[in-house]
């Protein structure tokens, strides 16, 4: 197993083809479907790297994943946000000692397994 990662995103789509592409690439993969899943589940599941769609549904992901560092967030978790929106930047942005990368959706599967596997590696 190349480790596990929690994928944040309100689309049921985009979850399932994350779970595949991820599982298939040896990932074990964690899902969940809002802030408050994400709450729960960046704490219980101690996830080695984040997928983390910046536009869920109910909230901002960048604004509750800055909230979840101020709670304790291990800042070393790599972070990877997705963005329907092009022109779309972390509204809050890690700081530049903090592992992250920013993919646009659609997305192609084979660059995001390039990017987890830099920042899994790095």
């Amino acid at each position: 197993m190349k480790g596990k990662i929690l994928v944040v995103d309100d689309e049921w789509s985009i979850q399932e083809l994350l779970k595949n592409v991820l599982s298939l690439s040896g990932f074990e993969v964690v899902i969940a479907a809002n802030a408050a899943e994400f709450r729960e589940q960046v704490f219980l599941s101690r996830p080695d790297v984040i997928i983390l769609d910046i536009m869920l549904g109910d909230s901002d992901g960048t604004q509750v994943y800055k909230q979840l560092l101020a709670e304790g967030l291990d800042v070393n978790i790599p972070v990877i946000f997705l963005s329907a929106l092009a022109q779309d930047r972390p509204s809050t942005p890690p700081r530049s000692d903090r592992k992250y990368a920013l993919i646009g959706k659609p997305f192609d599967p084979d660059e995001l397994i390039r990017q987890l596997d830099h920042l899994v590696a790095s």
